[in-house]
């Protein structure tokens, strides 16, 4: 099937061919061209939103915003926001891993009863999920996957760690029948500390 993913290759691989075959040095254009191949498609994996190796929701209907939530549930922070949800009648969706939502179904249980979508994000939110086999990949989305619908939270809904994504992943996303959910505004907030920049 030729998606994305599969046209680039044959792109690069045909700029290869040419150049080789039209310089006294096929190995510089080759290395080129392998280097810009490696680099692209870098970029690409951190760039859900670019869906290029996942198709991704990345934004809600006009006039409206989703809130998501990520990384939880956690006892003192999901607790606070789904109290500040509550207050203002609003709406989100929280994506969870799965080894925490084994450990807290209390809290899971009340995300869903206040009407808040859940979707999985992994079983333990690996650093280097973009980096891992396609076992583990696997073994990561089916558990997390397991984990939150134990808790009656059925659902298809996903969020890569980190948002990366590469041919791995899109095919364990893909056999699992799961739905990619990205975002059109970060917060970085686990990056940046300062309160005020946060706001």
């Amino acid at each position: 099937m030729l998606n994305k993913f599969n046209i680039s290759l044959i792109l690069f691989f045909s700029a290869a061919i040419y150049l080789a075959r039209t310089t006294h040095r096929p190995l510089l254009p080759i290395f080129i061209v392998i280097v810009c191949a490696v680099v692209f498609y870098v970029i690409m994996a951190f760039c859900i939103r670019c869906n290029f190796f996942v198709k991704s929701t990345f934004n809600s209907t006009p006039g409206n915003v989703l809130l998501s939530f990520d990384d939880g549930p956690d006892e003192e922070y999901t607790l606070q926001v789904l109290k500040i949800l509550k207050k203002h009648n609003v709406k989100g969706a929280f994506f969870c891993i799965g080894k925490k939502a084994e450990s807290k179904p209390q809290i899971i249980e009340a995300i869903k009863n206040d009407g808040h979508l859940i979707g999985s994000h992994t079983f333990t939110h690996p650093v280097n999920f973009g980096f891992m086999n396609g076992k583990k990949v696997q073994k990561e989305i089916k558990l997390g996957h397991i984990s939150i619908n134990i808790q009656n939270a059925h659902n298809q809904l996903f969020r890569p760690p980190i948002g990366i994504t590469n041919p791995i992943i899109a095919k364990a996303i893909k056999n699992y029948k799961l739905h990619s959910v990205s975002w059109s505004l970060r917060s970085f907030d686990t990056v940046i500390k300062s309160e005020e920049r946060l706001k």
